[in-house]
């Protein structure tokens, strides 16, 4: 019986820590900043834990002690659900290393220290009073098969198929079992209980002024599928694709599914018809809502697209009218990496995740790999998310493609230098002429740092 209670305790203590980025991920996104405060605190809580409950094991009332830490804790894991909904739109508001330390330490700290204290008492109770090194060594073994499992079944397994609120009920509920098997009396399943309202669902959700048609966690996303009468101004039965709670990734109007919503699709097929009218041959990274994969598709092109996330797919044809053949699933560089030398007349990398463009397709080694894909007269667009002015990571793109192709041009919607929009770069090897349309202009963006597969100097990626 203890072996078990370690197992399943040691299995949701590793289990939420996987599930606590994909909370904070929405607002703080997911890179190393994010992942270095999530472990961090989570062992300053294992080590106060491990503390606290070396100390309580030698008291006469350990097993007491031991049922007061499960209880706890499976109350704390209920409620760290409501409490993030309440408090990550406030402290998220200015993202720094400050806020998402301490925005981590208030949903997680109290979780992880109540567990972990319960440990040091269970051994003691497993082992008795005399020490048996085989003993020792077989639950410390099960802490470690339980943090295995916690670790592959929640990222592989629960956060493909179920919400998030669903996965930290699930958690809880095995902490109230552990506690349950330490003998608890009944009549104290009601307090457990409380515990659990305020997760229920009530009501229809909504994200922002949008309700929510579909909800789909993935090892690699939170995607939403929501609905709305009005887009910048215009009433329409519009049907939105976003990546946690802000990253739009796609979008149509039901009532006019031939009207592309998006300046940047529409800016990247004047590119292709303009600049590469002959190009037939077209490798794209990020598939999305598939709107841009669709359009090319039917413009008579060969278009191979690669989309990391099954469920991306799935959803493009479920929500978005889909219905091509020509995506690959996997990571796009891998798949691009696996092709023939020189086949490609163009190469578009439009691949977001809920932060920005993955670091590994903006380094130097990446440019080089699209380089030697390409037709020498081959064109690459780049779809980005920046400011033309002050942008380290803008920056630091223009100084890591100049560093690999002859011809660089940026082009952008709105001439305001200090707003977020759409940025394309527009490389190849040859000479590219001036870009001006009726929605996009060149524009003039700084050099920065060159990123590399060793180096990333912008903090943004990391």
């Amino acid at each position: 019986m203890i072996a078990l209670i370690l197992f399943l305790a040691s299995y949701v203590y590793m289990g939420f820590e996987m599930l606590a980025s994909r909370i904070l991920g929405p607002y703080f996104g997911s890179g190393i900043t994010v992942w270095a405060c999530i472990i961090s605190v989570f062992l300053i809580g294992s080590s106060i834990g491990y503390l606290l409950g070396g100390r309580t094991a030698d008291l006469q009332g350990n097993r007491r002690w031991i049922r007061i830490y499960l209880l706890w804790a499976a109350v704390s894991v209920s409620i760290s659900w409501p409490l993030s909904r309440l408090t990550l739109p406030l402290l998220s508001e200015e993202v720094t290393m400050a806020s998402i330390l301490l925005q981590t330490s208030l949903l997680f700290l109290i979780p992880s220290i109540l567990s972990s204290a319960a440990i040091p008492g269970l051994m003691k109770l497993g082992i008795g009073e005399r020490t048996e090194g085989v003993k020792i060594g077989i639950y410390h073994m099960v802490v470690s098969v339980g943090s295995v499992a916690g670790t592959l079944i929640t990222t592989f397994y629960m956060l493909p198929g179920m919400r998030l609120q669903h996965i930290v009920i699930g958690f809880a509920l095995i902490y109230f079992l552990s506690w349950f098997m330490m003998e608890v009396k009944w009549y104290k399943l009601c307090l457990f209980a409380i515990a659990f309202i305020p997760l229920l669902d009530i009501g229809g959700a909504r994200l922002g002024d949008n309700p929510i048609k579909d909800h789909v966690s993935t090892p690699y996303h939170d995607i939403f599928i929501t609905e709305s009468s009005e887009y910048n101004g215009q009433p329409g039965d519009y049907v939105f694709m976003q990546f946690d709670t802000h990253a739009l990734q796609g979008a149509i109007d039901k009532n006019d599914r031939n009207n592309i919503l998006f300046s940047y699709i529409r800016e990247t097929l004047h590119i292709a018809d303009t600049y590469a009218p002959q190009a037939h041959n077209i490798f794209m990274i990020g598939h999305g809502a598939g709107i841009l994969t669709n359009a090319l598709e039917q413009s008579g092109k060969t278009i191979e697209v690669a989309e990391l996330d099954p469920q991306v797919l799935e959803l493009s044809r479920k929500y978005f009218g889909y219905a091509g053949d020509r995506v690959a699933i996997g990571d796009g560089r891998v798949l691009l990496n696996e092709k023939q030398d020189s086949r490609y007349d163009m190469i578009v990398l439009d691949a977001f995740k809920a932060e920005g463009v993955p670091f590994h397709l903006l380094t130097r080694d990446f440019f080089q790999l699209v380089q030697r894909k390409l037709k020498p007269s081959g064109l690459v667009v780049i779809n980005m998310i920046g400011a033309i002015e002050g942008d380290s990571l803008i920056e630091d793109v223009t100084a890591t493609t100049g560093s690999v192709f002859g011809s660089v041009k940026t082009i952008a919607r709105y001439d305001d230098k200090q707003m977020d929009q759409n940025i394309l770069y527009l490389l190849s090897q040859q000479p590219l002429a001036s870009v001006k349309t009726s929605e996009y202009m060149e524009v003039t963006t700084r050099a920065g740092n060159i990123i590399t597969d060793q180096s990333i100097p912008n903090r943004k990626l990391q």
